[in-house]
Order: structure tokens, then sequence, then C-alpha cells
């Protein structure tokens, strides 16, 4: 994959222990994307996949998949630097947009999005799967955050995160795969149900076995919750 001469790559500062293993992860390089907003649903938040499917269909070009910063000052504050999984529409002018609108950025004014390309995953809009965010820690967090009993937190390696930072799994623990739940999918619906007990209703999730608890596997295998 060629980068564009007009995309330039991210020069500042990202600490050595989230941009070694953000470069092993993803096998590429973080960039700096031009924000400009496709028109209509195009450009929805949450549905940057969609997004530039149909971008792309209308206007020619492709998708780019690859890592947005979840750009949050108060986290990054706290040593911590989540990335969510994003598609980018490569034009058929040889540049790279990011079309779809996301708060965090949209908030500051922000032009550009911090971008690292991913050479290996893309998410499967027929299937309806995608990825999980994944998290690195340029120093340890503050106490209480995580779950310490599960495993250790290290400072420089990433971890899937999924239903809030409050939940973490090794990259060796997980495939980092999840399906969308929506209507557009109902055999995801039903693998939710079938697998886990739970089925969404709305913005909640509702057990049809009687149990007040959501399994800890089942955020990271299906969009129930934050990610």
């Amino acid at each position: 994959m060629n980068i564009p001469k007009s995309v330039r790559k991210y020069s500042g500062k990202i600490p050595k222990s989230v941009r070694l293993p953000m470069a092993e992860f993803t096998s590429s390089d973080c960039v700096l994307v031009d924000r400009h907003f496709a028109s209509g649903s195009r450009s929805q938040q949450g549905n940057c996949f969609i997004n530039v499917a149909r971008q792309a269909k209308k206007y020619g070009g492709q998708s780019i998949h690859g890592w947005m910063l979840n750009y949050n000052e108060n986290i990054q504050a706290m040593g911590m630097w989540s990335w969510q999984f994003h598609a980018i529409w490569e034009t058929p002018w040889d540049t790279w947009l990011d079309i779809s609108k996301f708060h965090n950025y949209d908030s500051i004014g922000n032009k550009f999005t911090w971008f690292w390309i991913d050479k290996k995953r893309k998410a499967n809009i027929q299937e309806g799967t995608a990825y999980n965010s994944v998290i690195a820690f340029e120093r340890m967090p503050p106490p209480n955050i995580y779950d310490e009993s599960a495993f250790p937190i290290k400072v420089g390696q990433l971890y899937w995160t999924a239903g809030g930072f409050g939940h973490l799994k090794k990259l060796s623990q997980h495939s980092g795969v999840y399906r969308f739940c929506t209507k557009n999918y109902p055999r995801n619906v039903e693998l939710l149900e079938s697998k886990y007990g739970i089925r969404k209703q709305g913005n909640s999730v509702v057990s049809v076995t009687g149990s007040d608890s959501v399994p800890h596997d089942a955020l990271f295998d299906f969009n129930i919750g934050r990610r």
C-alpha cells in the first residue's frame, strides 16, 4: 500500500511505549488524514465502514482500514492511548480523506485524524464484523481503573478493550473480531442469543435466561457495549 504524497506521516510525539507496539501490530505508520465530511448519511458517526463503502460506490476509490486515535486529553493525561478501528476513503484522485464525523475531533475543531494504517485487518460489512479497540499505556494507569486480578498490566504492550476502558484482554486471548448486532445482521443477533443467552433491546442488553450479568467475553464478541 502506497501512501499518497498528500498524506503526511505523523511527526508528533507518540510515546515510545505506544509507538513501538502499534508499529509492530499494524506493520505500518501513523499518518494525518484530512477530515472532510461526506454529504448526508455518508458522514454518520459510528458508521465509518458503511460510509466509506457507499462513498466509494458513488465516486470510486476504496476503503483504507486502520486505527483512529480516540482523542481525549483527559485519557491521554493518564497515560492511556486508545485506538479505534476505523475506515477512511482513498479517493480516485490519489488522496485519503476521513469522511465520517467523530465527536472527539469535532468538539475541538480538529482538521486531521490521527490514523494508524493497518495492512493486516479489514472490516467485513457483508458479514457484519470489525475489530475491538486497542489500548497501550505510556505509564501505569491510576489504581482501580482495571481489575489487575485477571492479569498484570504492562507498559509498552497492546491490549484489546471493549465495552469501555474497564475491560481488557491480551492480544493472544482474542482475535479482536466482534460482530454487529443490528437488524441488518440477523444472523449475528441469533448468534448472540444462542451463545450467551442475551439480546440487545434498544440501548440495553436483556437476558433471555434470567441472568442479571453480561458475560465478559460477550463484550468482545459482539457490539453490545461502548467501543
